[in-house]
């Protein structure tokens, strides 16, 4: 018997994040919701368990911290489930002007829109290739790490 798979989704309890959970769930994939501490993450996946027929597990991690990154991938480990996708969404943005923020902002901002993702698909780079996903391409050549519609 398969093991079922999950997609996991960083920044998933708003904006695009929440989004593409939505829309993964409507696919019928089962779901790895990781954000920031917020009610938002677990309103989102009693939303998708109800509505949909998948299985949602949620995970409050500060991915700008590389311990949290590390802890996420043994968690999801101890817990056994199998990544199959990896989407990482988790990003700071902003609309200031670049000399109104300071040095501490940047840092924060790199560590999670540059170092985590880098992080994370280190960790969870042998589970994707053990895994794979269950999508291809519009040609039928299997695409390990992109999804293509």
């Amino acid at each position: 018997m398969k093991q079922e798979t999950f997609t996991l989704i960083t920044g998933a309890s708003t904006g695009f994040g929440r989004s593409l959970a939505l829309e993964c769930a409507r696919r019928g994939q089962n779901l790895v919701l990781v954000s920031l501490p917020c009610k938002e993450l677990f309103f989102l996946a009693g939303f998708i368990r109800k509505n949909y027929a998948v299985t949602v597990f949620c995970f409050e991690k500060d991915l700008s911290v590389e311990k949290n990154c590390i802890e996420l991938h043994e968690q999801i480990k101890r817990t056994g489930i199998a990544i199959n996708i990896l989407i990482n969404n988790a990003g700071i943005g902003g609309t200031d002007y670049f000399e109104e923020k300071e040095l501490s902002f940047y840092r924060r901002q790199l560590q999670v829109n540059v170092m985590a993702p880098t992080f994370i698909t280190y960790l969870f780079l042998d589970d994707l290739k053990k895994n794979g996903p269950f999508f291809y391409s519009e040609h039928e050549q299997p695409n390990r790490f992109f999804l293509f519609t």
